[in-house]
Protein backbone atom coordinates (compact mmCIF):
# COMPACT_ATOMS: atom_id res chain seq x y z
CA UNK A 1 0.00 0.00 0.00
CA UNK A 2 1.00 3.30 -1.39
CA UNK A 3 2.13 6.41 1.97
CA UNK A 4 1.94 10.33 1.07
CA UNK A 5 4.85 10.99 2.10
CA UNK A 6 5.34 13.38 5.12
CA UNK A 7 7.04 16.21 3.73
CA UNK A 8 9.22 18.97 5.34
CA UNK A 9 7.67 22.08 4.14
CA UNK A 10 4.37 23.05 3.01
CA UNK A 11 4.20 24.76 -0.90
CA UNK A 12 1.23 25.22 -3.81
CA UNK A 13 3.60 22.64 -5.74
CA UNK A 14 4.12 20.03 -3.03
CA UNK A 15 -0.12 20.24 -2.38
CA UNK A 16 -0.51 19.94 -6.34
CA UNK A 17 1.97 17.16 -6.90
CA UNK A 18 0.29 15.38 -3.83
CA UNK A 19 -3.39 15.27 -5.69
CA UNK A 20 -1.31 13.96 -8.99
CA UNK A 21 0.13 11.28 -7.35
CA UNK A 22 -3.33 10.56 -5.84
CA UNK A 23 -4.59 10.45 -9.14
CA UNK A 24 -2.22 7.92 -10.26
CA UNK A 25 -3.37 5.48 -8.10
CA UNK A 26 -7.36 6.36 -8.61
CA UNK A 27 -6.53 5.79 -12.05
CA UNK A 28 -5.51 2.33 -11.56
CA UNK A 29 -8.32 1.61 -8.93
CA UNK A 30 -6.36 1.76 -6.37
CA UNK A 31 -8.41 3.85 -4.19
CA UNK A 32 -7.43 2.83 -0.84
CA UNK A 33 -3.97 3.81 -1.62
CA UNK A 34 -5.51 7.37 -3.58
CA UNK A 35 -6.81 8.82 -0.11
CA UNK A 36 -3.69 9.19 2.07
CA UNK A 37 -2.55 11.75 -1.09
CA UNK A 38 -5.49 13.96 -1.31
CA UNK A 39 -5.41 14.08 2.50
CA UNK A 40 -2.25 15.13 2.50
CA UNK A 41 -2.68 17.60 0.17
CA UNK A 42 -5.92 18.62 1.73
CA UNK A 43 -3.69 19.60 4.89
CA UNK A 44 -0.97 21.11 3.19
CA UNK A 45 -3.52 23.66 1.45
CA UNK A 46 -5.23 23.82 4.71
CA UNK A 47 -1.96 25.28 6.20
CA UNK A 48 -1.30 27.37 3.81
CA UNK A 49 -4.75 28.78 3.70
CA UNK A 50 -5.31 27.96 0.60
CA UNK A 51 -9.03 27.03 0.42
CA UNK A 52 -9.27 26.73 -3.41
CA UNK A 53 -6.61 23.88 -3.63
CA UNK A 54 -7.89 22.58 -0.39
CA UNK A 55 -11.49 22.15 -1.77
CA UNK A 56 -9.58 20.60 -4.72
CA UNK A 57 -7.86 17.31 -2.58
CA UNK A 58 -11.09 17.12 -1.08
CA UNK A 59 -13.06 16.83 -4.05
CA UNK A 60 -11.30 14.72 -4.85
CA UNK A 61 -11.13 12.19 -2.02
CA UNK A 62 -14.89 11.95 -2.46
CA UNK A 63 -14.47 11.40 -6.07
CA UNK A 64 -11.75 8.33 -4.88
CA UNK A 65 -14.83 7.24 -1.72
CA UNK A 66 -17.41 7.19 -4.48
CA UNK A 67 -15.40 5.02 -6.73
CA UNK A 68 -14.85 2.47 -3.70
CA UNK A 69 -18.68 2.51 -2.63
CA UNK A 70 -18.26 4.73 0.83
CA UNK A 71 -21.09 6.60 -0.30
CA UNK A 72 -21.53 8.19 3.14
CA UNK A 73 -17.55 9.52 2.78
CA UNK A 74 -18.40 10.67 -0.50
CA UNK A 75 -21.12 12.62 0.48
CA UNK A 76 -18.98 13.97 3.53
CA UNK A 77 -15.86 14.82 1.84
CA UNK A 78 -17.88 16.71 -1.32
CA UNK A 79 -20.05 18.43 1.39
CA UNK A 80 -17.03 19.83 2.74
CA UNK A 81 -15.77 20.93 -0.58
CA UNK A 82 -18.43 23.02 -1.41
CA UNK A 83 -18.81 24.30 1.62
CA UNK A 84 -14.92 25.23 1.47
CA UNK A 85 -15.31 26.70 -2.21
CA UNK A 86 -18.28 28.73 -1.46
CA UNK A 87 -17.23 30.19 2.27
CA UNK A 88 -13.16 30.84 1.93
CA UNK A 89 -12.06 30.91 -1.49
CA UNK A 90 -12.79 34.45 -1.09
CA UNK A 91 -10.14 34.80 1.35
CA UNK A 92 -7.29 37.11 0.45
CA UNK A 93 -3.63 37.76 2.18
CA UNK A 94 -1.57 40.57 1.70
CA UNK A 95 0.96 40.69 4.14
CA UNK A 96 0.07 40.85 8.22
CA UNK A 97 -3.57 41.45 6.94
CA UNK A 98 -5.75 38.87 5.75
CA UNK A 99 -9.69 39.69 4.11
CA UNK A 100 -12.33 37.19 4.29
CA UNK A 101 -16.07 36.80 3.59
CA UNK A 102 -18.27 35.18 5.92
CA UNK A 103 -21.68 33.94 5.54
CA UNK A 104 -23.61 34.31 8.61
CA UNK A 105 -27.69 33.12 9.56
CA UNK A 106 -30.12 34.30 12.08
CA UNK A 107 -34.27 32.68 12.44
CA UNK A 108 -36.32 35.48 10.91
CA UNK A 109 -40.22 35.54 11.21
CA UNK A 110 -41.26 33.25 8.23
CA UNK A 111 -37.70 31.89 7.53
CA UNK A 112 -33.50 31.62 7.66
CA UNK A 113 -32.07 34.89 7.00
CA UNK A 114 -28.32 34.85 5.30
CA UNK A 115 -26.05 37.00 4.61
CA UNK A 116 -22.40 37.96 4.19
CA UNK A 117 -19.73 39.96 5.70
CA UNK A 118 -16.12 41.06 4.64
CA UNK A 119 -13.61 41.09 7.51
CA UNK A 120 -9.88 42.14 8.02
CA UNK A 121 -7.68 40.31 10.26
CA UNK A 122 -4.39 42.24 11.13
CA UNK A 123 -1.86 40.07 12.40
CA UNK A 124 -2.71 38.28 15.66
CA UNK A 125 -5.55 40.82 16.64
CA UNK A 126 -9.13 40.11 16.34
CA UNK A 127 -11.23 39.90 12.73
CA UNK A 128 -13.08 43.23 12.26
CA UNK A 129 -16.08 43.53 10.16
CA UNK A 130 -15.23 46.21 7.44
CA UNK A 131 -18.57 46.12 5.48
CA UNK A 132 -21.80 46.04 7.46
CA UNK A 133 -24.06 44.44 4.88
CA UNK A 134 -26.86 43.60 6.98
CA UNK A 135 -29.92 41.12 6.44
CA UNK A 136 -30.03 39.89 3.19
CA UNK A 137 -27.12 41.83 1.61
CA UNK A 138 -23.96 40.07 -0.41
CA UNK A 139 -20.76 41.40 0.10
CA UNK A 140 -18.25 39.22 -2.14
CA UNK A 141 -15.12 39.59 -4.02
CA UNK A 142 -13.00 41.64 -1.08
CA UNK A 143 -9.58 43.76 -2.01
CA UNK A 144 -6.84 45.83 0.20
CA UNK A 145 -6.16 48.79 -1.83
CA UNK A 146 -2.10 49.24 -2.67
CA UNK A 147 -2.00 51.68 0.08
CA UNK A 148 -3.69 49.04 2.66
CA UNK A 149 -5.33 51.61 4.07
CA UNK A 150 -9.23 50.89 2.06
CA UNK A 151 -11.07 47.81 1.63
CA UNK A 152 -12.98 47.69 -1.33
CA UNK A 153 -15.89 44.58 -2.21
CA UNK A 154 -18.94 44.16 -4.21
CA UNK A 155 -22.37 44.69 -2.09
CA UNK A 156 -25.04 43.23 -4.45
CA UNK A 157 -29.06 41.67 -3.29
CA UNK A 158 -29.33 38.35 -2.20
Amino acid sequence: MARAPQPSGDSPALALGLIKRGHVYRMQGRWDEAIPFYDSAAQIAARMRDAVRQADAIAWRALTHNSRGARGSALTDATEAARLAETRAQERIYGDATLFVKTESRRGLSREIRWTDVYVKRGSGEPQNVSQCGDGANCTKPALSPDRKTVAFVKGAR
